[in-house]
């Protein structure tokens, strides 16, 4: 015996408008992120890149063509990205099953950590990152809160 289909506005709560919802919040923090000209949110607290730093301008140089610089400025963009949609939005378990989801998810974890601290030591000498600790928010509060209490 088949189920009553179910009518168009129930299906519209129910399935489309939570994956709006959050796409509608990605697309609001890109925004006041790039208005504000803060960028990486946690550079500007702390002084130091994320391990996701380079993918927004990976996706921008690939689009335009610039293949070797998007992998320069991250080489897991095009593994990342995709996933990180499917995820926030898609509706059956990435590669079939939840169980190789989390492990996918946690295999790019490791990727992209592995990749984060490699980038973090010898980013430098390729003209990647400039850390500077100094110039973070949190830094920089720290520091005057030590300076006004010795």
């Amino acid at each position: 015996m088949q189920r009553a289909a179910e009518p168009a506005g129930r299906r519209f709560k129910t399935y489309w408008l939570p994956k709006l919802e959050v796409l509608a919040a990605i697309a609001i923090a890109v925004a006041a992120l790039s208005l504000t000209h803060i960028g990486c949110p946690i550079r500007f607290l702390f002084g130091v890149p994320c391990p996701g730093c380079g993918i927004t301008r990976a996706c921008s140089a690939f689009l335009h063509g610039h293949f070797a610089e998007a992998f320069r400025w991250h080489p897991l963009f095009l593994i990342a990205v995709p996933a990180f949609v499917y995820i926030s939005v898609g509706d059956y378990p990435l590669l079939g099953s939840p169980k190789r989801e989390t492990a996918f998810c946690v295999a790019l974890g490791v990727l992209l950590f592995a990749v984060y601290i490699i980038r973090l030591f010898w980013g430098e000498k390729f003209g990647l990152y400039s850390i500077d600790s100094g110039e973070g928010v949190v830094i920089k509060l720290i520091k005057q809160i030590i300076m006004r209490c010795f």
